[in-house]
């Protein structure tokens, strides 16, 4: 996926959803509701505790969804990659 095409899909808030291997946008702004327990898993990750709505939602719905791979992009910086209730430091 070309990096402009990449910054005009990630430039909104609310989830995107790409599917695998074709790249295509299938879901975008979607604005995730985790369960209440993994959203306190959530809330209390060394990783992400003192980051905002949008890492704690989305790592939630990591835990909720344990076959989806979850890529957190923030404008403040860096990505976090979550899967099957881990969650990685990528850049």
């Amino acid at each position: 996926m070309p990096e402009r095409m990449l910054a005009g899909v990630f430039s909104d808030d609310g989830a995107v959803f790409i599917k695998v291997p074709t790249g295509e946008v299938t879901i975008k702004g979607l604005m995730l509701t985790p369960s209440e327990n993994s959203y306190g898993k959530a809330k209390n990750h060394e990783l992400i505790s003192a980051r905002g709505t949008r890492h704690k939602s989305a790592f939630a719905y990591s835990i909720d969804n344990p076959n989806a791979m979850v890529f957190i992009l923030s404008q403040d910086g860096g990505c976090l990659m979550a899967f099957n209730n881990v969650i990685y430091q990528i850049w």
